[in-house]
């Protein structure tokens, strides 16, 4: 638990990190997704 404004905004830019992270990877397997998707149709 956050007892102080800034242990509070350290926590938030961790979580803001991992998020980021882990759209930049959903990001990558749609676009493989779409690419097998593109060559099944071929």
């Amino acid at each position: 638990m956050a007892y102080s404004t800034s242990d509070l905004i350290v926590r938030l830019s961790l979580d803001t990190t991992n998020f980021e992270g882990s759209l930049s990877k959903f990001e990558g397997q749609m676009t493989k997704l779409q690419a097998s998707c593109t060559n099944a149709n071929s």
